[in-house]
């Protein structure tokens, strides 16, 4: 068997590879230190971008994702600078062809990602809300936690952890208790129809204009209804706080300021169950 051929054709093929390898060494050498000192350059000026402009976007996330975007296109860059110096641009072609085809394809298959992606984007610039705020989305209520470009997490009062697709809230009403810095009670309940019912309303707002952190020129004292002998009222009650354990115990303080007030000046109350509504929700506290 004749060896001598296909050992002449091995030889010539790495002698090729080894001239080949010496004639570009001098563009490599200069590739590679382009791709050192690049890295090191767009290093130093992702560092200062964040020192100088991170406190101009809207939200730190929305910032670490800007200045990441920039520092890859920049690291993409200096890649693409070396390869054409030791000729590669054909590759490069290849590489930003290749790119595209696997994008569009990502784009399909991860469309939900995608679209919480974008829509936590656009949360950021509208800010609907800030960490440590009380909110609810839906059927979900709770204070936020932590705000990231894929979702939202928030605390329950219960303390359980909720996380949130950002394109869930991006589609639906928000509803933010805290952002205002005031909230109000609806204190709902009755009285028998045979009291003088302008005294009883005076009663009830002089008991409720001591309640501490009250706002008393937006509280309100209204009758809503008479049903039988009963007439039943809404005390909308506002407290100068946005805290909500603060909240809670002003709602306490006024149900017990307005049945304090009744009982003293003799005014019959109806035998019945206080009404609040907060939250979009009422709840049914019993007077016995």
């Amino acid at each position: 068997m004749n060896v001598e051929k296909p050992l002449s054709t091995i030889t010539d093929t790495i002698s090729d590879w080894v001239d080949n390898f010496f004639s570009i060494l001098p563009n490599l050498i200069i590739a590679v230190i382009v791709l050192v000192i690049g890295f090191f350059l767009v290093r130093k000026f992702r560092d200062w971008i964040k020192r100088k402009f991170a406190k101009i976007f809207p939200t730190p996330t929305l910032g670490d994702l800007t200045i990441s975007i920039a520092y890859i296109f920049l690291l993409a860059i200096v890649v693409f600078i070396s390869l054409s110096i030791i000729g590669l641009d054909d590759t490069i072609k290849g590489v930003l062809a290749g790119a595209g085809i696997i994008g569009l394809g990502l784009s399909f298959a991860f469309q939900d990602i995608a679209a919480n992606f974008i829509s936590g984007i656009f949360l950021a610039f509208r800010r609907p809300f800030f960490k440590g705020e009380l909110i609810r989305v839906k059927d979900q209520e709770g204070f936020v936690e932590e705000v990231k470009l894929r979702d939202t997490t928030i605390r329950t009062y219960q303390g359980q952890f909720i996380t949130i697709p950002n394109k869930i809230i991006f589609e639906n009403p928000i509803i933010n208790y805290t952002r205002l810095g005031q909230r109000r009670a609806d204190i709902k309940a009755g009285i028998a129809k045979k009291n003088d019912l302008q005294s009883a309303k005076n009663i009830a707002l002089e008991a409720l204009k001591d309640i501490p952190q009250i706002i008393p020129q937006k509280t309100q004292f209204l009758y809503r209804e008479f049903k039988g002998n009963s007439a039943y009222f809404v005390a909308e009650c506002w407290v100068d706080s946005d805290n909500f354990n603060e909240y809670k115990h002003f709602i306490n303080n006024c149900m017990i300021a307005l049945d304090n007030a009744f009982n003293e000046n003799g005014i019959a109350m109806l035998n019945e169950e206080f009404i609040l509504e907060f939250n979009d929700s009422a709840e049914k506290i019993s007077r016995n």
